[in-house]
């Protein structure tokens, strides 16, 4: 082989072997946004890693006369571009409402199932025609007028953490810092390779993803603290490889504290009245 097909030879080598290293990976980007007195909560089940996956949800917690703002039932897939199709609850969902598909394996999949959501209960999912269906899960978010003012943010998208030393992340922005829960969901993890870390602004708040959820597959809730802007979850592999299509952070809003102008002009004003009163006794 001459010198420059060698070269060339070399180069195509190098930039696979950094693909099988590094893996392939795309943002979860931030898909649906709620504010004011509105909560959330995820639940999920394992899919066996077939074609199919029968399961069923059940939701608690929510409270009694909130209003449901939005349900959503979120399934991936591993090797291959299939079009699943999903029954919940008895109803025929159709296609996806939303799909993403990163690198040559991973594929993530996301159905509106508000009209079919009422409340706390036990939901039935049935879905086929996958290649491998590790993960699926159901978003739920509501408003009830006694929560705290906050905000409900639910990140989508497919992230294929393909073995190596290799970390990937998701933004999360707020207008306001707070505390709440950040729930995290992937699929085909297992414990033969451990040590994954789950950051948040770069400190660690959860691993390892061993699959708690059940056969190849996990589901984080992490009670959280959020700034005020850019709040950036990551999450490492540790020689992993690994799905992660859904990030959900519910937040309240910090109560704002008074800048020292505005307390020492309500001293003032205080020491200004009592000055009038004695002026007046």
């Amino acid at each position: 082989m001459e010198g420059k097909q060698m070269k060339r030879f070399l180069i195509a080598c190098s930039v696979l072997l950094l693909f099988a290293c590094a893996g392939f990976a795309d943002s979860l980007t931030t898909v649906h946004t709620y504010t004011g007195t509105v909560g959330a909560t995820v639940v999920g089940f394992a899919g066996p890693g077939w074609t199919s996956s029968t399961g069923s949800f059940t939701v608690s917690g929510i409270p009694s006369g909130a209003t449901i703002l939005y349900a959503g039932y979120y399934a991936d897939n591993y090797f291959g571009a299939p079009s699943p199709t999903a029954l919940f609850n008895g109803n025929s969902l159709g296609n996806p409402n939303a799909s993403y598909t990163v690198g040559p394996s991973y594929d993530a999949y996301a159905w509106n199932v508000t009209p079919f959501v009422t409340g706390n209960g036990s939901y039935s999912v049935s879905s086929g025609a996958f290649s491998q269906n590790y993960g699926n899960e159901l978003v739920v978010v509501y408003s009830w007028s006694g929560l705290p003012n906050g905000t409900v943010q639910i990140n989508e998208g497919a992230q294929d953490n393909n073995s190596g030393t290799i970390s990937t992340s998701t933004v999360f922005t707020l207008t306001g810092g707070g505390t709440g829960k950040l729930f995290l969901a992937t699929g085909a993890d297992d414990s033969s390779s451990s040590g994954e870390q789950i950051l948040l602004n770069g400190n660690v708040i959860g691993g390892p993803i061993d699959a708690n959820l059940g056969s190849y597959a996990s589901l984080f809730n992490i009670g959280v603290t959020t700034l005020s802007g850019a709040n950036t979850v990551t999450l490492t592999t540790n020689g992993d490889w690994y799905g992660w299509d859904l990030a959900v952070l519910a937040t309240t809003t910090s109560s704002a504290t008074p800048e020292p102008g505005t307390i020492m002009l309500m001293i003032s004003g205080a020491g200004l009245l009592a000055s009038r009163l004695r002026k007046l006794v």
